[in-house]
């Protein structure tokens, strides 16, 4: 497991799902590196999307990258969402 995103409308509801996450954790005996985890973030870019309290984007900086890169093989229909992305953006 190596990411774990939790959006809670309340700081309350959050720490609680930490506390719930933690102890499941600890139960399956995993082993966590606070130093690489990020807590109570206002702005995250996740899987090339931006997500933030009011708003959902895509990381347009990624899609162009894609499209400006002609030695790049990718599937076509996902270069096509890709674009579709894009657009609403």
């Amino acid at each position: 497991m190596n990411n774990i995103l939790i959006f809670t409308k309340t700081l309350e509801k959050y720490y609680n799902i930490i506390d719930q996450v933690l102890i499941i954790i600890e139960k399956n005996k995993l082993i966590l590196q606070l130093k690489k985890y990020l807590f109570y973030q206002i702005k995250i870019n996740y899987l090339s999307i931006i997500i933030s309290k009011n708003s959902v984007e895509v990381d347009l900086t990624k899609i162009k990258k894609y499209q400006n890169n002609s030695n790049l093989k990718i599937n076509p229909i996902i270069f096509r969402i890709l674009q579709l992305l894009q657009m609403f953006c």
